[in-house]
C-alpha cells in the first residue's frame, strides 16, 4: 500500500467515525423529540459508514474478495440513499404546518427504487449514473430545504454551509476522479459542520 492509498484509507476511516457519531446523535434526537425522519437519517448514516468500510476492505492488498462483495456494496449504497431521500421527504413534511402536510406515505416513495434496481443492476453505466443522480438530487433537495430554513432561522446556516462542502466533493469527484482524497476531505469538513450544527442547536428539523 503506497502513501496515497494510506492517506485515502485514513480519511475514509475518519468519515466512518463521523458518520457513526452523527447516526447516534440522530437516534438520540429522534427518540427525544419523536421525529421519524431522524431515525431514517440515522439509518442512512450507519449504512453509508458500512458501505465505506466494505470499500476499504475490498481494496486492501492480500484480501480474498467475496464474490458477492460488489453486489452487497451496491445494495448497501442504494438502501442508504433511499433512506436518505425518505428522511429528507419526512423532513420537508415536518417543516410544513399540519394542515398543509402531504400524506406521510409519499415520503416513502423512494423505496420503490429497491424494486426497480434489479432491472439496471447488471448495467454498470446506468447503475453508476443512477447512484450519482440520487446522491446529487439528495444534496440539491437539502440545499433548497435548508436555504428556506436558514431564511426563517439563521441558526440553520451552519448546516447550509456544510452542504456547500458536499457540493465541492461532488464536483471534484466528477471533474477530478483521480483526486479522491480531496473529495473525502471535503466530506469530512461537511460532516463535521453538520454535526456541530445539530449538536449545538438541537434542531427539531
Amino acid at each position: 500500500m503506497n502513501i496515497n492509498e494510506l492517506i485515502l484509507v485514513s480519511v475514509q476511516i475518519v468519515v466512518i467515525l463521523i458518520l457513526l457519531n452523527i447516526g447516534l446523535l440522530f437516534i438520540k434526537q429522534g427518540y427525544r423529540n419523536r421525529l421519524l425522519h431522524k431515525y431514517m437519517l440515522a439509518v442512512a448514516s450507519f449504512l453509508f459508514s458500512i458501505e465505506i468500510l466494505v470499500d476499504i476492505i475490498r481494496n486492501l492488498p492480500g484480501i480474498v474478495i467475496w464474490e458477492y462483495s460488489d453486489l452487497a456494496h451496491d445494495w448497501i449504497k442504494l438502501v442508504a440513499l433511499v433512506c436518505l431521500l425518505s428522511g429528507l421527504g419526512l423532513l420537508i413534511r415536518q417543516s410544513k404546518p399540519k394542515v398543509t402536510r402531504a400524506p406521510v406515505v409519499l415520503a416513502f416513495l423512494p423505496f420503490l427504487l429497491l424494486l426497480a434496481y434489479p432491472l439496471v443492476m447488471d448495467t454498470f453505466v446506468i447503475k453508476q449514473f443512477m447512484f450519482s443522480l440520487l446522491f446529487t438530487g439528495a444534496v440539491i433537495i437539502s440545499v433548497l430545504m435548508y436555504s428556506i430554513l436558514t431564511y426563517r432561522e439563521r441558526k440553520y446556516q451552519i448546516v447550509l454551509l456544510s452542504l456547500v462542502f458536499f457540493i465541492i466533493a461532488i464536483v471534484n469527484g466528477y471533474l477530478f476522479p483521480s483526486i479522491l482524497a480531496f473529495s473525502y476531505f471535503s466530506v469530512i469538513i461537511a460532516l463535521f459542520l453538520y454535526r456541530i450544527g445539530y449538536k449545538k442547536h438541537e434542531f427539531n428539523l
